[in-house]
Order: C-alpha cells, then structure tokens, then sequence
C-alpha cells in the first residue's frame, strides 16, 4: 500500500486504517511488502491456529527423599576409556559397571561413585523406585561416545523399570534409554552423569493412553526438513530437539505456542507460504544438530545402541552384544512410562536396515499407537508409529524433505526411545537460544558474507540501504574465508525474480524495493541453505521535492487518523 501527501491533500487506498505521526517531512511514502510465493510447506493436515498461546498442561513434579549417602570410591579413566566395576559383596550396588569407551573424553576423568537409599517419594503408586539413589560424578560435560552403567537390580514379574534421572531443584524426573535387562540387572545409556535412580510401575498402573500435550501445528516448528550448507543430511535431531526444548522450558511463557511464531523471524508481515525466509529458527536446528556430534558416536548412536554395551570381556573392554535385544514392545513401554512420569515429550531415533537415519518428537501413546511430530511433516498430526502384535510396523519418511519430495521415501524397520538429555547437550540449547533471539543464531557456524552492489572501478558498497541511480544493478557476494560456489535466489513483489551464482543483475521499480535474498552453498553435487534475509534498496526521485506550506506542516506534527 503506497500513501501520498502533496501539499495537503491525502492520496491514499482504501481499506487501510493507518495512524501516521510526521516530523518535518516533505513527502511520505509507505511500502507493504508482497508476501513471496517462492517456496513451499507442506500441509498435510495442518490445522489453523488462530492464537499464539494455548494452555500448557503442567509437568509431573514429586520430592524423593533419600537416607545416608554410602560412599563407593573414585577411579580415573583416561582417554583410551575403560570401565569401572564396583565389588562389594552385600552391597546394593555390587555388580554396578560403568562402561566408558576409548575417546569418549579427550583427557583424564576421575568418576566419582556414591549412592543413597530411597526412603520416600511423593511420584504417587506409579512409581516404586527399585534401586537407591546413584550419583556418579565426574566433573561435568558430555562425552563424545555413548557410556552404558549395568545397574544390578531385580525387577518382579509384571512390573516394567526403566532408568530415571531426577533433579532435585526442579523435582522433575527425566527418563534414560535402555539398552539392555536381565534378569539381574538393568544397563542405560547415556553421555553426561548425575543423579538417577531405577524406577518401576505395576503393569496394572501402566496407563494405556498417556499425554504430554504437545502438538504439531502449535508446539513444532512451522518448517520441513530440508537440511543447510552445515547439516547437509538433514537437521532432524535440531529440529525435534529444539521443538521439545520451547515446550518444556516455555522460555516465552508457559502458554506460548512455537508454530509460527516466529514466521519471518517473528517479524511483520506474516509470510506463512514462505519458509525460506524463517531463518533465525531455521539456522537454529542447524546449529543444534551439529552441537550434538556426528562421527563415530552418530553410528553407534544410530545403528548399535540397542542390545549393545561397553563391557570387560576377557580383561579387555570393549563394544560387546547384550542380549536380549529390547524388543519392541519395551520400547512402547519406555515412551509411555516416561511421558506417565515426566508429563513431557520424548525423543524418538529411527533407523532403517539400510542404515538411515531420523529423529522425531514422541508426544502421546495411546494403546499400541506412539503420536509423532515429525520434522519432515510440520504441523502434520496424523504421522504415528503403529505396534501390532508386539511388532512395530515400519515408519516411512526420510532422511529429509527432500528426499521425500525426491520420492525416495524410506520405511524405518527399528524404532528407538531417546528420551531427552541423557544422549543430547539440552542445556547448550539455552545457550544457542540466546542467539536466536539476538538474531546472531549460526554466525559462528555458517560462511559469513556480505550482498553488494558493484558500482564500477572495483568499488563495492552494501546492498542494504543502497540508493540507486540506475534501474538495473550489479550485485554479488562477498565471501569471508570461504570458498566455494555460491548462489543468490532474489525475491521481489510476491514472485522471484533472478537466480544467479557470482555476479547478477537486478532489475528495480521507481521508489522503495524490498528484495528477499536467499543465499545456498553448493556441496556434493546439491545447494545447500546457508541464510535468507531481506534487503531495502531504493531507486528513482522521491515523489514530493517541495516541503509542504507550513499550515500543513504544523498538522502533521500532530497524530492524523485515516
């Protein structure tokens, strides 16, 4: 919409009602921005939200306390990793080992062990805690390989346990993923150490349908998985992760709801057909996929975590087979008890037996069903995950969207319960988020550059703010350190305009120009996202050179309501 003021007499469309406050101006111009058509979402069942807020059910909280702190001892292990095995015949803990695998820390950690007996909890009669209290310290940190502790623990017939960690500021458990049981012991996995306990429920009180009120279309992110220049595979563990982060964290208020919320960067106009442009959040799943590591751990991580534990085998520790295997109907298990107990999502991982890999949001278990937020399906809440007769049916998706969209869909025959931050850096998450919300989110990540425009004789001056006496510019990136191809897609007045790699030419309209830039790296034979920002240029005379009488003037000073 443009307004025009000439000498006291208003031009202006109808249908807009504008307050308009002046200070001393000869003309005013006022640009609405089209909304691009470039790009698409997928709508697969999205539903419409009217609101940016919704209530949010509360979280599970419950005090446990513990008797006398029993110390067991402490042992260094050092970069080619190890283990540690407590003897202490009558012991609630004999038989305890934690497996710490070669490079799981770059230097020597002293691993701390001590244990205290449950003497009460207010969890209610769903929770009967089956083992005391351990606590393994070992400094801190996230390890760079998956460590596994065998706790020794009974656990009666028709009872089910897991491994809970629980955190005495906010009272809140959290569940650990399970690698492997008998009919002794019970082995977790995880990469950082605290405070946690085996907890079990009678299968009785084991509820059937269960709910952590999270949902796509309000509580996922608003864009598909499509990976960047840094996670070219794909950002799925980013995306789930962060999406679960802003639910349980709430850190805009516990109401406030994720989906779209930041459409744009949060900023107006809305462009909800535009997912390009939503770039803060969509660097941020990036980031956070690549904070959490992809070498040797994404492997086992991927393809050999279940059944699979760091162990002393013949005076050698070493990556052994721990059978049985978690079946499938344990799994179901995992993700119900956990979400009875934390009221919070959970991470679910993937893999096909071709060895891909994905990462999703398990938000309700009703039955044999797990309720998926899937990061190639945004806002999509029919994705799920069926189990029948004690198997589950594979899941199709990808490895990303585009491969979905490249029709190279793939069904995922094992189903994995990640839980939240045993096998993820969660509390980095914060850290990232702060960078976000500055707008600085990927900056340490992602290839910096500049968008120029080349006036001639080799001079450059920066695209943003750029007043043009030609209608037709030369423009170009200026990498900093990098090298490699890049592309630039222009966007203006609802539809893209050019497309180019290197230089380009841009061709203006009289006055204001907002021009939307996506800028992709190309890599392996694909472009890649790298960032998308929108840049003001301005072209031809302003529309009004005469200041207006002063009569006129002196109403503009003051607030005029159309």
């Amino acid at each position: 919409m443009k307004l025009l003021l000439k000498y006291g007499k208003y031009v202006f469309l109808t249908g807009i009602v504008l307050v308009l406050i002046a200070n001393s101006l000869s003309c005013i111009t006022i640009n609405k921005d089209k909304i691009p058509s470039f790009g698409k979402k997928d709508t697969t069942t999205v539903p419409t939200v009217s609101s940016k807020t919704r209530p949010h059910p509360p979280v599970r909280t419950g005090e446990i306390t513990l008797g006398t702190r029993v110390q067991i001892g402490s042992q260094p292990i050092g970069k080619v990793g190890g283990g540690i095995t407590v003897s202490r015949p009558g012991d609630p803990l004999h038989g305890l080992e934690i497996g710490i695998p070669t490079d799981a820390y770059t230097g020597n950690k002293t691993f701390t062990i001590s244990y205290a007996p449950v003497t009460n909890h207010t969890f209610g009669d769903d929770f009967i805690p089956a083992s005391p209290m351990i606590t393994i310290d070992n400094g801190g940190g996230y390890s760079a390989q998956l460590m596994t502790v065998r706790v020794p623990v009974k656990i009666p017939d028709n009872h089910f346990a897991m491994g809970f960690l629980y955190d005495s500021k906010t009272k809140q458990l959290e569940g650990m993923p399970l690698v492997a049981q008998d009919a002794n012991s019970i082995t977790v996995g995880t990469r950082h150490f605290s405070s946690f306990l085996i907890g079990m429920v009678d299968r009785l009180k084991l509820k059937t349908d269960v709910d952590s009120g999270f949902r796509p279309g309000i509580d996922d992110w608003q864009f598909s998985n499509y990976g960047s220049f840094i996670e070219m595979g794909g950002h799925c563990t980013g995306q789930s992760l962060t999406a679960m982060w802003y639910y349980c964290t709430t850190p805009d208020g516990k109401d406030a709801a994720l989906y779209n919320r930041y459409d744009n960067n949060g900023k107006s106009p809305a462009t909800p057909n535009l997912w390009q442009d939503d770039s803060w959040g969509y660097r941020l799943c990036s980031v956070v996929q690549k904070d959490c590591g992809r070498d040797d751990f994404a492997f086992i991580f991927w393809g050999n975590l279940v059944g699979r534990a760091w162990q002393k085998v013949n005076n050698k520790w070493q990556w052994v087979n721990v059978p049985p295997v978690i079946s499938d109907q344990t799994t179901r298990d995992l993700f119900a008890f956990a979400i009875q107990m934390t009221g919070e999502p959970q991470q679910v991982a993937i893999h096909s037996n071709a060895g891909e890999g994905h990462a999703m949001v398990c938000y309700r278990v009703s039955k044999n069903v797990l309720y998926i937020a899937d990061p190639n399906y945004p806002g999509n809440t029919e994705r799920k995950i069926e189990l029948l007769n004690n198997k589950f049916k594979p899941y199709n998706s990808g490895a990303n969207r585009q491969e979905i969209d490249a029709g190279r869909g793939t069904n995922f025959e094992n189903i994995m319960y990640i839980a939240k931050s045993t096998i993820i850096p969660w509390d980095k998450i914060a850290q990232r988020w702060a960078e976000f919300k500055n707008g600085t989110i990927g900056n340490d990540e992602f290839p910096p550059y500049d968008i120029v425009v080349n006036v001639g004789n080799n001079q450059e001056t920066p695209l943003d703010g750029y007043i043009a006496d030609q209608k037709k510019i030369k423009v170009s990136t200026k990498m900093v350190n990098w090298a490699f191809r890049e592309r630039l897609s222009v966007l203006k007045d609802g539809k893209l305009l050019t497309r180019f790699e290197g230089e380009g030419e841009i061709e203006l309209s009289p006055g204001t120009n907002l021009l939307g830039i996506l800028i992709s790296g190309y890599a392996y034979d694909e472009w890649h996202y790298i960032d998308f920002k929108y840049y003001t240029v301005q072209y031809g005379e302003v529309e009004c050179k005469t200041p207006p009488p002063a009569d006129v003037l002196a109403k503009l000073h003051k607030t005029t309501m159309f």
